[in-house]
């Protein structure tokens, strides 16, 4: 995470929009209503991170949570009252995972910031796990007590908040492709009322398909396993896709629903 990238800026190939992503922090513009406290250019928005897409460790995504308190923090300073300010948390988690740690680091880093709770900011934390139906009562009810923000983890509670709202400003992370997703227009413009962290750099799957091209130059064939019920791997195929024909490779996507098919889609290649 290096360089902060005004709405617009030019952080994209020239070809590609999604392989020119850096791993960099870009501001954007949100939708949000006038009662709320955060100015369209005030809000921090997508994060490219967690280590060229290896899996989220604790320590990731305490250092996620932390970040996200500085952006809120950051949001409102300018227009910062001594009025309560009301944020709420909805985590795609159940309350005896690791994320405990997360949300105490945030509370921590606000603290740091001047957002004392119980005196400017009151934290509305809920847990949904991974229960549609909870998560739906859980997002109907952070937007029922009208927060200035909400800070929302996995894609489960992104998913149902954005149904819920779109109008409360929204700050995800934990979501490995939120453009593929349908959660946000692009990176540069995301676009709607969220904004957040990515798990993965999108110029890693070009990464893929170069080392299969430098482990065996003589490769001219690839197959892609995929389900494809599941959009959190589109924006990644598509980088696939564009980049492959450039380094002499075909690419075809296997469409699979689950292990027991791996055998025969292999055997069919």
């Amino acid at each position: 995470m290096s360089a902060l990238a005004q709405s617009g800026h030019p952080d994209t190939l020239n070809q590609c929009p999604l392989l020119g992503v850096k791993r960099t922090l870009g501001i954007v513009a949100m939708q949000n209503d006038d009662r709320t406290p955060f100015r369209r250019s005030q809000i921090p928005a997508v994060i490219i991170g967690a280590a060229w897409g290896q899996a989220m460790r604790r320590r990731d995504f305490i250092i996620v949570i932390a970040g996200s308190a500085t952006f809120l923090s950051l949001a409102a300073h300018a227009q910062q009252q001594m009025q309560m300010r009301r944020i709420g948390v909805l985590e795609s988690a159940g309350i005896e995972t690791d994320q405990q740690a997360g949300v105490a680091v945030f509370k921590e880093v606000l603290h740091q910031l001047g957002w004392i709770e119980g005196r400017n900011v009151r934290l509305e934390v809920r847990w949904a796990g991974a229960d549609p139906a909870k998560a739906r009562k859980d997002a109907e009810q952070l937007v029922a007590l009208q927060p200035d923000v909400i800070l929302v983890t996995g894609s489960l509670g992104l998913q149902t908040l954005l149904q819920t709202t779109r109008s409360v400003p929204i700050v995800f992370n934990s979501i490995a492709d939120p453009l593929g997703s349908g959660f946000i227009d692009s990176l540069a413009r995301p676009g709607g009322n969220a904004t957040g962290f990515l798990l993965f750099d999108y110029s890693l799957p070009a990464k893929w398909v170069e080392l299969l091209k430098q482990i065996d130059p003589t490769i001219a064939r690839v197959a892609v396993l995929r389900d494809p019920g599941l959009t959190a791997g589109i924006g990644q195929f598509a980088v696939i896709q564009y980049v492959a024909p450039s380094v002499g490779m075909e690419v075809t996507a296997i469409n699979m629903r689950d292990a027991q098919e791996i055998e025969h889609v292999i055997r069919s290649f």
